[in-house]
C-alpha cells in the first residue's frame, strides 16, 4: 500500500467501527421478551385502515401462525440462510449478497414483528435488494416469485422492499464482516508471505465469514470482531515457516494501531471459538477450503414455500466467493 493509503486507514476504520456499533447494530430480536414487545407495539386497528399488500398478507396468516404456538426461531432463520445461499449459487451471484441480505433481514426484524409467512417475504425481498445494490447482474423479481410457488405476488415484494428501506432508514451499505476482512488484510505486508499463502488465508477467512451468517449468536456482536476472528483462525492453518511469528506480530501491532481493534479481547476470542465450531460442524462432504471455486448451478434452489418440510440441518455452504 502507498503511504497515503496507510494514512487514510485509521479514519476509514473509525467510520466503519462507529457505523457497526450504532446505526447498523442489531439486537437479540428472537428473545421472547423482545418479540413480545414488538408484537405489543403493533396496532391492529390502525393497520386495518391501511390497505397495503403486507397488512393483508399478514392478516391472512395471523390465525394459523398464532394457533401453531411457535413463532420465529433459530431453526427458521437457519433455513432462510440456507435458502439464500442456494439461490445465489443457482443464479451464480456473489455469496457476499447473502451477508448483506441477512444484515437487512436481521435489522428489519429488530423493528417489526412478523409471522412466519411474512418472514419468508422479508427474506426474498432482502435478497432481491442486496442483489440490486451489490451485483452488476440483476436477479429478476419474477425468478424469486417463481420460487414462492404462488405464495407471493409482485405487489407483495414491492411493498416489502419499500417497508424494509423505510424501517432501515435507507441504511443499506453495512460495514459487513467481509468489509472488515478486506480492510484488515490491507494491513498485512505483501512481503510477509508468498502470494499463494496470502490468497489461501484470504479465502479461508472469507469461507468462515460465509459460515458465520448461520450463527444467530453472532448477529449481536460487532462485525469487526467476527472479521478479525476469521483472519486469526485462517492464520492458524499456516505454519510459521510460510508465515513467521514475527510477521504475525507485526500484523497484530498494525491492527491495534491502524484499526483500533484488539486481537485478544474477549469478544474476538468468543468469535474465534464459534467459527472453529462452525467449521468443524459443517457437512463433511463439503470442500475443506474455498480453493475450489466451482459451483453446481444446475440444481434448483428449494422453494421458499417448502420451508415447513425442508431439512435445514445440512448447510449448503459450497465454495464460491467472488
Amino acid at each position: 500500500m502507498s503511504s497515503s493509503q496507510i494514512h487514510d486507514l485509521p479514519e476509514r476504520f473509525e467510520v466503519m467501527r462507529r457505523q457497526d456499533e450504532t446505526v447498523y447494530n442489531c439486537e437479540d430480536y428472537l428473545a421472547p421478551e423482545f418479540q413480545q414487545r414488538l408484537r405489543s407495539q403493533q396496532h391492529p386497528a390502525v393497520s386495518a385502515l391501511v390497505a397495503d399488500p403486507i397488512s393483508s398478507l399478514s392478516s391472512v396468516t395471523s390465525a394459523s401462525s398464532s394457533s401453531s404456538g411457535r413463532g420465529l426461531d433459530l431453526e427458521w432463520r437457519d433455513k432462510i440462510v440456507n435458502w439464500c445461499y442456494q439461490v445465489v449459487d443457482h443464479f451464480n451471484f456473489s455469496r457476499e449478497v447473502v451477508v448483506v441480505a441477512m444484515s437487512y433481514l436481521d435489522r428489519y426484524l429488530c423493528k417489526k414483528y412478523v409471522n412466519k409467512r411474512t418472514f419468508q417475504l422479508v427474506a426474498m425481498s432482502s435478497l432481491h435488494l442486496a442483489c440490486k445494490l451489490l451485483d452488476q447482474k440483476k436477479l429478476r423479481m419474477s425468478s424469486l416469485l417463481e420460487l414462492s410457488r404462488g405464495y407471493f405476488k409482485a405487489e407483495h415484494m414491492i411493498a416489502m422492499e419499500e417497508s424494509i428501506l423505510s424501517k432501515l432508514g435507507y441504511l443499506v451499505h453495512p460495514p459487513t464482516q467481509l468489509c472488515f476482512v478486506r480492510h484488515l488484510f490491507l494491513l498485512l505486508p505483501h512481503n510477509c508471505c508468498s502470494p499463494h499463502v496470502r490468497h489461501g488465508m484470504e479465502e479461508a477467512a472469507k469461507f468462515m465469514i460465509e459460515l458465520s451468517v448461520f450463527r444467530y449468536d453472532l448477529v449481536t456482536v460487532r462485525k469487526s470482531s467476527v472479521g478479525l476472528a476469521a483472519i486469526l483462525n485462517a492464520f492458524e492453518d499456516v505454519d510459521e515457516y510460510r508465515f513467521t511469528a514475527q510477521a504475525r506480530q507485526h500484523f497484530f501491532d498494525y491492527v491495534r494501531h491502524y484499526a483500533g481493534l484488539d486481537p485478544e479481547n474477549d469478544e474476538v476470542r468468543y468469535c474465534r471459538e464459534t467459527l472453529k465450531q462452525l467449521y468443524l460442524e459443517k457437512d463433511p462432504e463439503e470442500p475443506e477450503t474455498l480453493a475450489d471455486s466451482s459451483r453446481d448451478s444446475t440444481v434448483s434452489p428449494v422453494s421458499v414455500a417448502a420451508f415447513g418440510a425442508y431439512d435445514g440441518q445440512h448447510h449448503q455452504t459450497q465454495s464460491g466467493f467472488c
